[in-house]
């Protein structure tokens, strides 16, 4: 990791000397898990965002949300960065177990990262306010066709999935059964 130095980090920023920030990160959801057994520890976000808040002043701490203790450690700090993604890290979950905690923490409310997480969700938020989005079906429903507005080849994806796990390039309808079961796993 290169060293930081004050403008890497916005020195004029405002003072945290007197923060203790526990940093939220830990293997709640696939990518998160993928991400950690692949990537040497050094690499992590959870080292640069630490290294980048002890720099600034603030005592920085590890939180990993899936340790029995998590419940009782973050709320030994003053605020909560959260870095998890995924279910369980984006979806409003963890945000509301914190705002139950009494913790505040960085990121969207738990409304907000519920409707952000959920693809359908987002897509008739959009539809409501007037933004286009591409034609989706929900895979809950009857599978999908052409006349439902879906063109081959086309992306199948988790309504909750992020980055690019769970995810399939299906050519025609006929690989759309095959390919869920795979992702559904």
């Amino acid at each position: 990791m290169p060293e930081l130095t004050g403008t890497d980090v916005g020195m004029d920023g405002p003072d945290i000397t007197r923060l203790t920030v526990g940093v939220v990160y830990g293997p709640m959801s696939e990518e998160d898990r993928l991400y950690m057994a692949q990537a040497p520890r050094a690499e992590w976000s959870l080292t640069a965002l630490v290294q980048a808040l002890e720099f600034r002043g603030a005592r920085a701490r590890h939180l990993d949300p899936t340790e029995a203790s998590f419940a009782t450690r973050v709320t030994e700090v003053d605020v909560a960065l959260l870095n998890c993604h995924g279910p369980y890290g984006e979806d409003g979950r963890l945000q509301g177990l914190l705002d139950f905690l009494g913790v505040p923490y960085t990121s969207c409310g738990v409304l907000g990262s519920a409707v952000g997480m959920d693809k359908m969700v987002s897509k008739a938020v959009f539809a409501a306010l007037g933004i286009a989005t591409p034609p989706a079906v929900n895979l809950s429903s009857p599978e999908p066709t052409d006349d439902a507005g879906i063109g081959y080849p086309a992306m199948l994806k988790a309504v909750d999935g992020g980055s690019s796990v769970g995810i399939a390039f299906v050519h025609r309808p006929d690989d759309v059964a095959r390919e869920r079961v795979v992702l559904e796993r």
